[in-house]
């Protein structure tokens, strides 16, 4: 009634981990870094120090404090990690067949289905639910000759 399938799906993710940004100074990074506020660029893509003790550059470091380090060289897909995933999908098809007379039939089917996928990823697992199907059919079937009086 019920399929389980477990699995490891291996992910790659950037993660920040640019040698001297902690400092503020990107400027190896060849790409214009600008200010969230002002839109206007950072001379030599140096983040000014006081910028760096403000109260939201503060939560930024605290919050950096929960972020896996880089595995790999680079400053893009620069994590590599693999996850248990697991996808169960639990269905059953149901069919009756009726012969309820000579010329008389009757034909039910039931149709249920449901998919849930749990799946890790850097933070905690998230498990989803996927489509539930319900699907349900009666037919009534009279057979006739085609004569009349019947």
């Amino acid at each position: 009634m019920g399929k389980a399938q477990p699995g490891i799906t291996v992910y790659r993710h950037c993660i920040d981990a640019y040698v001297g940004g902690e400092a503020g100074d990107f400027s190896a990074v060849g790409v214009p870094i600008t200010d969230p506020f002002t839109s206007c660029f950072y001379p030599n893509n140096q983040i000014p120090a006081s910028e760096l003790g403000s109260p939201s550059a503060m939560i930024s470091k605290k919050l950096e404090a929960y972020m896996p380090a880089a595995n790999l060289s680079g400053i893009q897909n620069n994590l590599q990690s693999s996850f248990p995933n697991n996808i169960v999908i639990t269905q059953t098809l149901d069919r009756v067949d009726e012969n309820i007379g000579d010329k008389d039939r009757l034909y039910f089917r039931y149709h249920w289905q449901t998919l849930r996928s749990t799946a890790a990823l850097i933070f905690p697992p998230t498990r989803r639910s996927g489509p539930r199907t319900r699907e349900t059919t009666l037919l009534v079937t009279r057979i006739s000759s085609g004569q009349t009086g019947e």
